[in-house]
């Protein structure tokens, strides 16, 4: 887990690159929709058959993936005064940890592996005065 506490910022410091990984992934989707919306124009002069149904799909389900951003922070500082408090989320038997910022986004909180990072967390919080 690599959060920090500052306490003269009054803010929480995160370095996991989490900003890097949205904008890969946005690209990656984005180049897989004008890739698919591009095969799916072409199948309007030959005729629709299976493959213009797999990219009516990839269209389909690609476009939640570009509503994240809308629901999600990728931050790396961000201030006590925008936090909410910390959700906890079990996925499959893991949890996973986000803070509810007011603004009514998650700032995602990544490698909480174990508990003893799980309660390093939530000391932190509560020092910055965060339930």
């Amino acid at each position: 887990m690599t959060i920090t506490y500052n306490a003269a910022d009054r803010a929480f410091q995160f370095e996991d690159k989490l900003a890097l990984r949205y904008r890969l992934t946005y690209l990656t989707m984005i180049f897989l929709m004008i890739s698919s919306g591009s095969d799916l124009y072409r199948a309007l002069s030959t005729g629709i058959g299976w493959d213009e149904a797999v990219d009516l799909l990839v269209v389909v389900s690609a476009c939640p993936v570009l509503t994240v951003p809308f629901k999600k922070t990728s931050q790396e500082k961000v201030p006590v005064e925008d936090i909410e408090g910390l959700r906890v989320k079990t996925v499959l038997g893991r949890k996973r940890y986000a803070l509810r910022l007011k603004n009514g986004k998650l700032r995602d909180v990544l490698n909480v592996d174990s508990q003893v990072e799980a309660n390093r967390l939530r000391r932190l919080l509560v020092e910055a005065g965060i339930d």
